[in-house]
């Protein structure tokens, strides 16, 4: 954020990143909406998503192993729902919004990593319950609800591109998932170190 060159998607003249105003992605713009050259706030971006996507990529898989009961079909969906997650985090990446041949999959890839991570949180969720981790069910049931009441404000809320107040909601919200889904990940983690502890 400190480095990103500034602007907006309705104004192009301010300076600097805003919190209420930018999305996570125009950190990963090679261009600035001021038009300005980004290339640092993309390379700290893109190298903070790559070990982002490889921790977690390994830990979503994986953590379905510490579960002792056999869930069938549904640890094949978990697995699939989880490295589809973060090959959105990857395309997400790849595809710098500002690359007008790039957008529609960069927002293609948004939209599925949003979508497949919630049905991972929701599967996760059950696993926990299953296991009587209630808590932890809990919270990434919460989770999971709120990624699909962020998915249905994206389709059908106002429009950041049409109103300041249409951006901000849209720029809040995206932030609030995404804080929610760090905190989920990390009390996650304790959950499958319980988990492995019981196991053991």
């Amino acid at each position: 954020m400190l480095f990103y060159q500034g602007g907006h998607l309705l104004d192009s003249t301010t300076s600097g990143y805003n919190f209420f105003r930018n999305f996570i992605s125009d950190l990963g713009r090679t261009i600035s909406l001021s038009g300005e050259n980004n290339i640092i706030s993309y390379i700290i971006f893109s190298t903070g998503s790559f070990v982002l996507l490889g921790s977690l990529t390994r830990f979503l898989f994986l953590a379905i192993n510490q579960f002792k009961t056999n869930f069938g079909i549904l640890t094949l969906l978990a697995r699939i729902t989880s490295v589809y997650s973060c090959l959105g985090v990857f395309g997400v990446v790849i595809t710098p919004v500002n690359v007008p041949a790039l957008y529609n999959l960069h927002i293609f890839f948004a939209l599925s990593m949003t979508c497949s991570i919630g049905i991972t949180l929701g599967l996760y969720s059950y696993f926990f319950y299953k296991e009587n981790y209630v808590d932890y069910s809990l919270l990434l049931l919460v989770a999971a609800l709120s990624i699909v009441g962020y998915v249905t404000f994206i389709e059908y809320g106002p429009s950041a591109r049409e109103s300041l107040i249409g951006l901000t909601l849209h720029a809040f919200f995206q932030k609030y998932i995404i804080l929610m889904m760090v905190i989920t990940f990390f009390y996650m983690t304790k959950g499958i170190d319980l988990l492995n502890d019981k196991i053991q």
